[in-house]
């Protein structure tokens, strides 16, 4: 296959407007014509402005894509559609002393699928946190979040979520962490109702300058559209999702490291994630693992790897997948605007249904108006950049 491929990167971190856009376009012609030529990109985006200074902002996220709608398919141009998810709204904050803040929230959501899917759905969210600093290092966490959830197309059941938090947050020189437990329940417009223990844990160490590790679990219930926004703005490991209308259990621990030194980069990422649906056969485990490392060859030459591996058993229907992806790259900058780079990449996919293995080789030729080259991995687990979020 021939896939001409652009990248692009945008940042602005100053004055009342700041965020950043990460984006990748290609187009895939399939030489044989074995499979259908197909377009591929994704554009996510995060970005904060300031209505009022230090009292009312206004927080948009988007992520528009044209992505895998089924992990249990092959991916080809048939188990690709468009697919745009968008969060927008303003937090107004209250400092009621140095010590106490209440931060208010309303978010709007839309999720929009192309090509005839009919999942589209629209959300509506309300939360109210509040802060309590108990000591310098120490800082009490309360909030109360409750969502609505409407598809727009097929005859689905929307849903009403009600979320409660209660959490300490620590923050010491080299290292923080957040502890957070409490209740979620939802209510399906059939009548249905769910409920169960809402989770989250974060930790971060840097251990030295150059070096750091960071842990986070999370537990509870959700969606398919809310996941793949909170992935994206999070970064780290993408797996392609199972897109449907169910709630599940979402079970998930992620546990990464960086480390550079001299002429050396390397990360490391691994997690763990079940799926419990309510409704529908589609429960799963899920476990993966990615490292990337680069070295600098001179001061415009570097050598790149990358190798991610990961695991899916669908519960229900006793199937098994296996995906190994592995990237080399030689990057080089030719000038202060101009980069290029040479490559290879191989793709797999085992599994006990014969109908779902693929193989995949791909040799690629890069080059970008871009001096200064960033840390990157072009394996499909690293495609998001973490753009942070609330």
């Amino acid at each position: 296959m021939l896939a001409p491929r652009v990248d692009a990167t945008l940042v602005k971190d100053a004055g009342a407007v700041r965020g950043v856009a990460v984006m990748y376009a290609e187009r895939v012609d399939y030489r044989h014509d074995l499979l259908d030529d197909e377009n591929r990109y994704n554009l996510t985006t995060s970005w904060t402005g300031d209505i009022i200074e230090n009292r009312l902002l206004w927080r948009l996220d988007d992520v528009a894509e044209r992505r895998v709608i089924d992990a249990r398919a092959v991916d080809t141009a048939d188990n690709r559609v468009d697919q745009n998810y968008l969060d927008t709204g303003p937090d107004l904050y209250f400092s009621l002393n140095r010590r106490d803040q209440v931060v208010l929230s309303a978010r709007y959501g839309e999720t929009w699928f192309g090509n005839n899917v009919g999942l589209d759905s629209e959300r509506y969210l309300g939360r109210i946190q509040a802060r309590h600093q108990m000591s310098p290092l120490n800082t009490l966490l309360a909030s109360y979040t409750y969502s609505e959830i409407d598809y727009t197309e097929r005859n689905a059941p929307g849903f009403d979520r009600q979320e409660s938090l209660l959490g300490l947050e620590r923050e010491l020189t080299r290292m923080q962490w957040r502890v957070e437990a409490g209740y979620n329940s939802v209510s399906l417009e059939n009548g249905e109702s769910y409920d169960g223990l809402r989770a989250a844990l974060a930790w971060r160490q840097q251990w030295r300058e150059d070096f750091y590790s960071e842990l986070r679990g999370d537990y509870r219930l959700t969606d398919a559209a809310e996941q793949i926004i909170d992935d994206a703005l999070a970064g780290g490991i993408d797996l392609d999702p199972v897109v449907s209308t169910d709630v599940y259990t979402l079970k998930t621990v992620t546990l990464a490291s960086g480390w550079q030194r001299s002429r050396w980069q390397a990360y490391m990422s691994a997690r763990a994630e079940q799926q419990d649906y309510e409704v529908q056969l589609l429960d799963q485990t899920l476990s993966a693992a990615e490292l990337g490392v680069s070295r600098s060859l001179s001061e415009r030459t570097s050598l790149n790897l990358s190798l991610s591996v990961a695991r899916r058993d669908f519960v229900d229907i006793d199937r098994l997948d296996r995906e190994v992806e592995s990237y080399v790259t030689v990057d080089h900058v030719f000038s202060s605007l101009f980069y290029g780079a040479i490559g290879g990449a191989w793709l797999a996919r085992n599994s006990n249904l014969p109908a779902g293995d693929f193989r995949e080789t791909i040799v690629f030729v890069e080059f970008g108006l871009r001096g200064t080259l960033l840390a990157r991995n072009r394996g499909r687990e690293l495609r998001y950049q973490g753009l942070g979020g609330d």
